[in-house]
């Protein structure tokens, strides 16, 4: 307010940052409830050490993952999915 009341040359550029952070965090908000299903699995899946055990865990992951894809405002683009399928692969 104080840089708007002085009509200070760094107000459009605040401004624009703060309109900036105020979306970023609306996303990130966003893609906290619809990835926080997925961490029980995720925790489950870091700690498992048998085979079988990880053949059970897929179908729910996967159905997980279909329903953010479908439903998700921010995280429904091929390249978070990438990055996704890319963690769980390395955590295998």
């Amino acid at each position: 307010k104080v840089l708007e009341v002085t009509k200070s040359t760094y107000f459009p550029s605040f401004n624009r940052l703060c309109r900036e952070v105020s979306l970023a965090r609306v996303e990130a908000n966003n893609n906290v409830n619809f990835l926080m299903p997925l961490q029980r699995y995720f925790e489950k899946l870091n700690l498992c050490d048998e085979f079988q055990e990880l053949v059970e865990m897929f179908k729910p992951i996967m159905h997980l993952i279909l329903l953010v894809w479908k439903h998700s405002k921010y995280y429904n683009t091929a390249a978070r999915l990438v990055v996704l399928m890319r963690e769980i692969c390395n955590d295998l």
